[in-house]
């Protein structure tokens, strides 16, 4: 097993597949598929989609909870296959994103492993494993169940949750990293009257950029806006108009608290000023 200088994983092969690994313990589980359900006492599938299969299994005595296994099959679409047959898989992206993410104390779950196995470099399959993060639901789930409370009790919790989610978007933000798929099933609340995290996942598709692109940023923003405000949600009335502007402005506020941070990033020396006005006015039509 070697270790990639500088990084803080390491990266082995194992038959045709290439693991990355956080933790040794977990290549166990490398390189995992459908069996295991039978070979592991309480995995259950969950999630099964075109695109990917989630599993959940309980990992108490070897790593101390649970994780979350994804297993991606092929790409289908000309275009992905020749993507793919230039760099990293979607799952190992993911992988070293997270991990960049949460060695900087960001809310993303703990990524553990991810592998790709090829057959003349073009992909065929990959899986990314990460610990599952326990007591949470996902952000319509937990706005729906706002209904059977008071509306003094409703308001208290969704303007806790709009706080937790703009310093967590702020932050990822921070770090050069735009989401590309934010929706309401990507964030997780933690459970109970007065959440105290919210957590971003599902990074495959996320980016990184060494200069600062305000209109990526913005984009997150109301991708993740059109999706709060589904039929289910709008038919409730748990979702008004004035919630999406205290969120906006909840991250306005935040990022502009970091302002000083940002700007020490490396960007284009003459664009600098250019990307700023631009976020300025994004910001304003936003909450117009």
């Amino acid at each position: 097993m070697k270790n990639r200088r500088g990084s803080d994983f390491r990266v082995f092969r194992k038959g045709s597949w290439k693991v990355w690994v956080r933790e040794e313990r977990v290549s166990l589980l490398c390189p995992p598929d459908r069996s295991l359900l039978s070979c592991y006492q309480g995995a259950q599938i969950v999630q099964d989609l075109e695109r990917s299969v989630v599993f959940s299994i309980p990992l108490q005595e070897t790593l101390g909870g649970n994780v979350v296994v994804k297993l991606y099959p092929p790409p289908r679409k000309a275009g992905k296959v020749f993507i793919d047959f230039l760099r990293h898989s979607p799952a190992v992206r993911e992988f070293e994103i997270l991990v960049d993410l949460f060695k900087q104390g960001l809310p993303v779950p703990e990524p553990l492993a991810a592998g790709e196995r090829r057959g003349y470099r073009f992909l065929e399959e990959s899986f990314f494993i990460s610990r599952e993060l326990l007591e949470t639901e996902p952000l319509d789930l937990y706005l729906a169940n706002l209904k059977n409370r008071s509306p003094k009790e409703r308001l208290k919790s969704k303007r806790a949750v709009s706080r937790l989610m703009a310093k967590a978007l702020a932050d990822i933000h921070g770090a050069s990293v735009y989401h590309r798929d934010l929706h309401c099933s990507n964030v997780l609340v933690e459970k109970g009257p007065s959440p105290q995290a919210v957590y971003l996942i599902d990074f495959k598709t996320a980016r990184v950029k060494s200069f600062l692109n305000y209109g990526r940023f913005i984009h997150d923003l109301k991708r993740l806006g059109r999706s709060a405000q589904n039929r289910r949600l709008k038919e409730m009335g748990l979702i008004t108009r004035r919630d999406l502007l205290r969120f906006y402005s909840d991250y306005a506020r935040e990022i502009c608290l970091s302002r000083k941070e940002t700007e020490e990033h490396e960007c284009r020396p003459r664009s600098q000023a250019v990307l700023n006005k631009r976020w300025d006015r994004a910001l304003r039509g936003l909450l117009s």
